[in-house]
């Protein structure tokens, strides 16, 4: 079989610094009473779901978003248009919807088939995003809890040569689609998938929980390429392990193209450097130390990523989140309606 993105065929021209690029945020509000009346419906119909698929700390809102887009304005100011992908509730209520730059996106917008929704994985959202109206060809897509800490250009995630940039964990990827947790199983049958259609590393690396670099005519032939895997992957409400990641997919056939390899680099960013920090809240644990050290190092990327339970400790850490993130962005950004009282109140 051809390789997805040969030169005489894929129209993959090398990208300009000067081109537009957009971003793409999905949220979610987890305590949104229609929200939570759809989600304990789906757990009806998928009983004996594993926890780590059904937990509300999934879609736990901290107001993150507030403070990303703060890290996004103040850092990347060169960024065209901001697209906010929900499932279709209302934005959160600080924000300001006449924004200029901002579209607001639903679920229904951009799923083909409308009897996938309402759904409650980001792998199935993420296998939709190329398909927004609007969006720029090459695109930024951001969760909710990846911020910002140093300025950041086009550079960062383009090579000299118009190739792609991707950045990637120090940690090895999961390769049992049979065991383990059901977000493992999910990279190593993706791999699989990815591997069966042609040739391609099986030491790739996930990417990292930082800001990736897509091009939506590259994704549109991943689409076409893997048809089934994606209608399959869009039809699973809740994660499953036959889910089709696609940040994983898009790096693996990327590389394994017949392009010159060396149009396209692989950055390794370790969890605990000077570029890029993920911090993973767990239950019953205060993170001070690692919230002093972002405070302190302002990496260009990191992530916060919600683990917690909601024990009164927990409790104490998202205000603690909270707090931190403030002094490390207290300007409003200009998609902010009005401005937030000093340290947010937790919802």
């Amino acid at each position: 079989m051809p390789a997805l993105f040969n030169n005489s065929h894929s129209g993959s021209t090398p990208m300009s610094i000067n081109e537009p690029i957009d971003i793409v945020y999905t949220w979610v509000d987890g305590k949104n009473p229609v929200f939570r009346q759809e989600q304990c419906h789906c757990l009806t119909e998928h009983p004996g779901r594993p926890s780590e698929i059904t937990s509300p700390k999934l879609f736990h809102d901290n107001q993150e978003l507030r403070f990303s887009l703060r890290s996004m304005e103040t850092f990347a100011p060169w960024v065209r248009k901001v697209f906010l992908v929900t499932n279709g509730q209302p934005p959160p209520s600080w924000i300001r919807k006449d924004h200029p730059k901002l579209n607001l996106v639903t679920h229904r917008d951009i799923f083909p088939d409308p009897d996938c929704l309402p759904t409650f994985n980001s792998n199935a959202i993420e296998l939709n995003l190329h398909r927004i109206k609007g969006l720029s060809r090459r695109f930024l897509y951001f969760n909710d809890d990846v911020f910002l800490g140093r300025p950041i250009t086009p550079r960062d995630f383009l090579t000299s040569s118009g190739g792609q940039v991707f950045h990637v964990d120090d940690i090895p990827l999961h390769q049992d689609p049979e065991r383990g947790p059901v977000h493992d199983r999910a990279y190593a049958y993706t791999l699989k998938i990815a591997c069966t259609y042609g040739s391609c590393d099986r030491n790739t690396r996930l990417p990292s929980h930082s800001p990736q670099l897509y091009d939506r005519r590259l994704l549109d032939r991943l689409e076409n390429r893997f048809r089934i895997h994606f209608d399959e992957g869009r039809s699973h409400r809740l994660r499953h392990p036959r889910d089709l990641v696609i940040r994983l997919l898009y790096v693996a056939q990327l590389l394994e193209s017949e392009e010159p390899i060396s149009r396209h680099q692989i950055r390794e960013l370790p969890w605990h450097s000077k570029d890029y920090r993920f911090i993973m809240l767990k239950s019953g644990v205060l993170p001070i130390r690692d919230l002093i050290a972002l405070r302190t190092e302002m990496p260009k990327f990191f992530c916060i990523n919600n683990d917690l339970n909601g024990t009164l400790v927990d409790r104490i850490t998202l205000k603690l989140v909270r707090y931190t993130l403030q002094r490390m962005f207290p300007r409003p950004s200009t998609f902010e309606a009005k401005p937030a009282t000093r340290y947010p109140a937790l919802a």
